[in-house]
């Protein structure tokens, strides 16, 4: 009996290391918040053992949901999309409403420029657009996630 307890601890233990492994080589490739981390664990592992080799990530300062954020954010806003669509693709990527409000700032200066500078980009630096040009310009900054005030403030 005692002889099975010891195999079946040294089963778990391998088990746990499998999971941290597995882990660790998604972050290696990129950061992941820590409800895609378990998400694309599931699909391999039991959720107690997820769990516990989660948290030790946390603890041990590897997996950071707030690292994740920053560096998402900065991403994203670097390749022309707006505050209201990273902070959907965020909030679906389990991220928590007190770190989107550390990090994501709708009034930003940087997103004024950045819908202006994709306006220029799209039609070119015309002084007059036509009605059918600023809604053409309209409905692609509001797609990219550019909110209302940003878009109106470049089309003005």
């Amino acid at each position: 009996m005692q002889e099975l307890s010891e195999q079946t601890l040294v089963e778990q233990g391998q088990a746990e290391q499998d999971v941290r492994r597995a882990a660790m080589d998604l972050l290696a490739r990129r950061e992941h918040s820590y409800f895609e981390l378990s998400y694309k664990l599931q699909k391999r592992f039991a959720p107690e053992l997820i769990e516990k080799a989660l948290q030790r990530l946390v603890n041990e300062g590897l997996q950071s949901d707030e690292r994740f954020t920053e560096a998402y954010v900065y991403s994203r806003s670097n390749k022309g999309y707006g505050p209201a669509r990273i902070r959907n693709e965020l909030i679906q990527k389990g991220v928590s409403q007190s770190l989107l409000a550390n990090y994501l700032f709708d009034d930003d200066d940087k997103w004024f420029s950045e819908a202006s500078r994709l306006k220029d980009k799209k039609m070119g630096e015309q002084k007059k657009l036509s009605p059918k040009d600023r809604m053409k310009v309209y409905r692609f900054l509001a797609q990219r996630g550019f909110l209302s005030s940003h878009i109106n403030a470049c089309l003005g």
